[in-house]
């Protein structure tokens, strides 16, 4: 392994650590979805147990590790270990991560079919980065705004999304941080 792959290894333990300890990972079993509908009353849905801000500032973090250019994506650092490795059962753990985190971004938790497209959960954290929380691509903004009375049940799909993406991160990252240590000795 090179002194570069070492530091890649390093800087990914550092973020999912970051967002591990956020204070909206740590509140994430506080989360659930509320859907309420009455004969003759509109139907009330939403989402409580989160404070907005914190799940700002905690994707600020997570979304380190889903971007191509920053070199530190789950699939990028599975790899890396994997082709560094010959502990059998971290390759298991790590192959196994790998087919969460695949299985993961094509199953969302709850199926949302938009105009005929099924809603992948890559599609779906796209959206919210994007149309939400990060540059706000104004196509993806609109297409936020066009889900109506849908919209809190998706953001409800992305929150679940993140959550579960982070401990698949986390799960990757002890992986990582006990390849390190087996390393040094």
């Amino acid at each position: 392994m090179t002194q570069q792959d070492r530091e890649k290894i390093e800087a990914y333990i550092d973020v999912v650590t970051r967002v591990q300890s956020s204070r909206f990972f740590k509140r994430v079993d506080n989360i659930a979805f509320r859907l309420d509908y009455k004969t003759d009353k509109s139907l009330s849905q939403d989402i409580t147990g989160f404070d907005e801000d914190e799940l700002r500032s905690m994707l600020l973090d997570l979304r380190k590790i889903t971007l191509k250019k920053e070199g530190l994506t789950i699939l990028e650092i599975c790899d890396l270990l994997l082709n560094s490795n010959q502990n059998t059962a971290m390759r298991n753990s790590i192959i196994k991560c790998k087919q969460s985190y695949n299985n993961l971004m094509c199953n969302p938790m709850i199926r949302i079919v938009i105009n005929d497209e099924v809603e992948t959960t890559q599609k779906i954290i796209d959206r919210w980065f994007y149309g939400h929380y990060f540059h706000e691509w104004e196509n993806l903004k609109s297409s936020l705004r066009c889900l109506d009375i849908a919209q809190p049940i998706h953001k409800f799909n992305f929150i679940t999304a993140i959550t579960n993406l982070a401990s698949i991160a986390g799960r990757v990252s002890e992986n990582a941080r006990q390849f390190i240590n087996d390393s040094q000795t």
